[in-house]
């Protein structure tokens, strides 16, 4: 393979923080997927509402794609040469070829001076405006594979199929009018792959013709691709709330009501799953995750959620991020208690993630809120050198104990500030360099026995098991 002509690139100047500036990409169109990535670089102001989309990718995604195997990973900006990752050369490419004119985005790896810590730490602080303000969020699911067009029609059939049948399925009746005959051979193969699917939970459906099976496997693979496990693509997702979201495999797109295209799989799922008795979300649990949170933030009855409740939901779901300190800082955006917690986003290799996690446990024990302690664990310290009272948000989801009901620790709550007629007061002590938190709290009860593994049960055998309090010291 050929090296790639042309100077490093370098960005001409650095962005101004109090105009609120980004850099966007202009990308040239392409004829081929092997054709060179052309593009310029512009300045602009996002207090001037500028347009332009935003594009939603992973970094290290897998790239297994025959039409670019032989393409340099490399962006031309005139004479001078930009590295990008292969999943991102992938994503520009197939969105080059598949526009005539420019296509302007804001792509983080190249609108963000990479070797800026102080640019990237307040840039960072602004991604949520700055795709709340695109006109589009373009969601990269990866290059296609053998299935993902069918998996794609799959999901648009299931959404075509729903809003045709809306009317028809009135709740409480045993007895529902039969459909009108198909309008369209569309809409006819709308009809077999909802019978198809219907056959996946037992469902007795009337066919003269034998009903194929339906292929859940062509959607399993494309609900399990890489985007949908990282943490930042959430904050990426549920803050386009002006502008619309697309989400992109090869040169497949699903661009209209692309969440409620995934939604309405997801909860026709859960449904039926219910009704067999089943847990919901059989399949991989995050894209549920994922659809169910950007339909709550941009939803009329949106309701804005703390970091603690935006890191919990995260933590069950096992988001991933390359660097530790992103657990927290990919979150903060969202978080309707971000200025409260006054967290400075730090990006500087030199500032450990351990110092992220311990500043924000700080605020909430001054705050005195103890909600953090059920995920605190205990077989991890001696690799992440974090005192005990503070939970490792990157531990890998192999390694993660299930968190103690959360309904217990609001009894628990509840039980000491009526026993101690107020909330304990806490006070945090640096002690020979080791940091210790000391707590003053009310004795409930003894501790009866101790497992060296919290059992992992479902939620209604945990209600079972005999609670007995513990001192806190």
């Amino acid at each position: 393979m050929s090296q790639p002509q042309g100077t490093p690139f370098k960005h001409s100047r650095s962005l101004e923080n109090y105009k609120c500036e980004i850099r966007l990409l202009r990308l040239k169109p392409c004829l081929l997927l092997n054709d060179p990535l052309e593009g310029t670089i512009e300045y602009v102001s996002l207090n001037d509402n500028p347009v332009y989309k935003a594009l939603s990718y992973v970094w290290r995604g897998a790239v297994n794609d025959g039409a670019i195997a032989r393409a340099t990973p490399v962006l031309y900006i005139h004479n001078q040469v930009i590295n990008i990752t292969r999943n991102l050369s992938a994503a520009l490419r197939y969105l080059a070829v598949s526009s005539k004119a420019d296509f302007v985005l804001w792509v983080d790896a190249i609108s963000i001076d990479q070797s800026d810590d102080v640019e990237k730490s307040w840039q960072i602080g602004q991604m949520r405006r700055v795709y709340s303000q695109a006109s589009w969020t373009i969601i990269w699911l990866g290059p296609p594979s053998r299935s993902s067009s069918r998996a794609i029609e799959l999901l648009a059939s299931h959404r075509r199929h729903a809003l045709k049948t809306q009317a028809y399925n009135v709740p409480g009746m045993s007895m529902l009018p039969p459909l009108p005959p198909a309008e369209s051979e569309q809409e006819n193969r709308d009809r077999w792959n909802a019978a198809s699917f219907g056959t996946l939970f037992e469902k007795e459906i009337s066919s003269d013709t034998p009903i194929p099976p339906y292929p859940i496997d062509v959607i399993d693979e494309l609900l399990r691709r890489e985007w949908w496990r990282r943490v930042w693509v959430l904050q990426e997702l549920v803050s386009t709330k002006h502008g619309r979201i697309a989400f992109v495999c090869g040169r497949d797109w699903i661009d209209t009501e692309a969440e409620h295209v995934f939604g309405t799989f997801l909860s026709t799922w859960d449904q039926l799953q219910k009704e067999l008795g089943r847990q919901p979300a059989q399949l991989h649990h995050r894209p549920w995750f994922m659809i169910y949170s950007r339909l709550d933030f941009t939803g009329s009855n949106s309701n804005p959620k703390s970091l603690a409740k935006l890191l919990r939901d995260a933590y069950a779901a096992s988001l991933e991020a390359t660097d530790p300190k992103d657990h927290i800082y990919a979150l903060l955006g969202l978080a309707s208690d971000a200025a409260d917690l006054n967290i400075d986003v730090n990006c500087s290799p030199t500032y450990e993630y351990q110092n992220v996690y311990i500043e924000l446990i700080k605020k909430y024990l001054e705050r005195g809120d103890l909600w953090f302690l059920p995920f605190c664990q205990w077989n991890s310290r001696a690799r992440d050198s974090l005192p005990s009272w503070v939970p490792n948000w990157s531990t890998p989801a192999s390694q993660r104990l299930v968190p103690l009901s959360q309904k217990w620790c609001v009894e628990v709550a509840i039980a000491m500030r009526e026993l101690n007629q107020g909330i304990p007061t806490f006070s945090i002590n640096v002690v020979t360099n080791q940091q210790y938190v000391h707590l003053n709290a009310v004795l409930i009860d003894s501790v009866e026995w101790v497992a060296p593994i919290r059992p992992t049960v479902l939620q209604s055998e945990m209600e079972d098991f005999a609670i007995r309090g513990a001192v806190i010291s």
